[in-house]
């Protein structure tokens, strides 16, 4: 389709002439050609968009300043309730419950 130019010869399979390509078929032939281009485009860039959001997805997520104060509050609700435990068990020692005896 790049090489149909109006005027120009067009060769049957064997190589001979067999007729002149119109301008009509050669606005055809330009017309197709840029749709397929642009199919193709659109296509490279929905790869490249998957390709980056999953690049995205893979990435470990950064904590931000909300999420670091909830994990403190957290951390020390935890550490309140160990206490309770431990004061009304009467118990001086903590002992982690993930340790196995």
């Amino acid at each position: 389709m790049r090489n149909s130019l109006a005027g120009a010869w067009r060769y049957d399979l064997q190589g001979n002439p067999v007729g002149v390509v119109t301008r009509k078929e050669d606005v055809n032939a330009r017309m197709r050609l840029a749709a397929v281009k642009k199919k193709l485009a659109a296509r490279k860039a929905e790869k490249e968009a998957k390709k980056r959001a999953a690049e995205e997805a893979a990435r470990p997520k950064r904590l931000g300043l909300a999420d670091l104060k909830a994990a403190a509050i957290a951390r020390k609700q935890a550490h309140a309730a160990i206490a309770l435990t431990m004061r009304q068990t009467g118990t001086t020692k903590w002992t982690s419950p993930r340790t196995t005896s």
